[in-house]
């Protein structure tokens, strides 16, 4: 609705007529910049951000409208939200202090019903506009995931718009391809419960594939700290992805280190990296191939 101008659109006289007109220069928002530069912008260490104490974020994706950011690192379990009647994610696996799984907040959704705003919808798109709903396990997880109010906790400060609890699949795919040159593809097909996906431009579909993801850490992640001199700890290895697989009404899809796969929502070895929508206005200043700062 307002009427801008490109200088390099225009004549000298038409820039000189514009200008005086007072007409703003319509300059590249750093979600468009980002867009065009996701070959080495996706996966770039984002600084001057943090919230609920985490303070490592990489740049995940840019629509051309918003900026999403994903912690660099899984999420201790103490940090996972409750939700609204006070339920957490647990820990179940010492072995992997980092995973959670969804037993415990189940009981607190519905499903796809829960899922109402137009933003979210837009992330599992396929699933929505063709008008799909569920209330079986894996789409409560799904509603978990996408809680933006109590996901709020890592969307602090004057530059984010929301946050949730993971990629969907869309995402993962949208991002990957832009890096990437490729032309992954994840749809839901008729009586279909959730996602298969096509890493062939959509000739063939499965409902996982391994060695897809190129082994980035932006998708596939292996966490692992030093404890002592001799001793190393794997904190977790696999992603909950916030997209339901079409295998069955228990299975979301995740990425791990061999790829895309299934896994139910009771599984104890799967772990949390939230995501931050920014707001379109907010400004990445880009400090290197590796690293943006927000300012």
């Amino acid at each position: 609705d307002e009427l801008v101008y490109k200088t390099e659109n225009l004549t000298e006289k038409e820039l000189e007529m514009v200008q005086n007109l007072n007409v703003r220069e319509n300059i590249k928002t750093s979600a468009e910049i980002i867009e065009e530069d996701a070959n080495t912008a996706y996966g770039a260490n984002v600084t001057n951000y943090s919230s609920n104490g985490v303070s490592e974020w990489k740049i995940f994706y840019s629509d051309g409208q918003h900026v999403y950011l994903i912690s660099s690192k899984y999420i201790d379990v103490n940090k996972l939200p409750a939700t609204k009647n006070g339920y957490k994610p647990e820990n179940c696996n010492a072995e992997y202090p980092k995973t959670a799984n969804f037993d415990n907040v189940l009981k607190d959704y519905n499903g796809s019903p829960d899922i109402t705003d137009e933003r979210l919808k837009e992330l599992n798109y396929d699933y929505f506009v063709k008008g799909y709903s569920s209330n079986d396990n894996n789409m409560k997880a799904v509603a978990y995931m996408l809680d933006i109010d109590i996901w709020s906790i890592f969307a602090r400060g004057k530059n984010a718009e929301y946050a949730i609890g993971g990629p969907t699949i869309e995402m993962v795919f949208n991002s990957y391809n832009q890096k990437y040159d490729k032309s992954y593809i994840s749809k839901v097909f008729e009586n279909e419960i959730g996602y298969k996906i096509s890493v062939d431009g959509g000739n063939n579909y499965g409902a996982w594939y391994a060695w897809i993801l190129n082994n980035d850490p932006l998708y596939v992640l292996q966490e692992k700290e030093e404890i002592s001199a001799n001793e190393v700890k794997t904190m977790a290895m696999v992603m909950w992805i916030a997209s339901p697989s079409s295998v069955n009404k228990y299975l979301l899809t995740l990425t791990d280190t061999k790829g895309i796969g299934t896994s139910a929502t009771h599984e104890k070895n799967n772990s949390f990296r939230p995501v931050v929508c920014l707001k379109s206005d907010a400004v990445l200043t880009k400090v290197s191939d590796t690293e943006y700062r927000i300012d």
